[in-house]
């Protein structure tokens, strides 16, 4: 679907924007917390520290996801790429 320089491109500009909603602060007893910065319907999304675990998501974007297709009676891989697509459609790349 995409070169390794396009993914690359595309998973650099988003994950900085996404990054952006994740900080550390002090709390009242001066140990660092997670705190974050989005706004919206926070309660719908699952809670993912992305700064921690964002190798795990781009490994999961970049190879696809393996699951089991009834229809073909196999496992095959699945490209999960959903907001790359947005972006390419929208004209609203990075």
């Amino acid at each position: 679907m995409f070169t390794e320089d396009e993914f690359e491109k595309y998973w650099q500009g988003w994950s900085e924007q996404e990054e952006a909603n994740y900080t550390l602060v002090k709390d009242k007893s001066g140990k660092e917390a997670q705190k974050y910065q989005k706004k919206g319907y926070t309660h719908f999304d699952l809670k993912f520290w992305f700064p921690e675990r964002k190798a795990e998501l781009k490994e999961i974007l970049k190879t696809g996801l393996k699951i089991y297709q009834p229809q073909h009676k196999r496992i095959e891989w699945w490209a999960f790429a959903p907001f790359l697509k947005i972006l390419l459609k929208t004209g609203n790349s990075a």
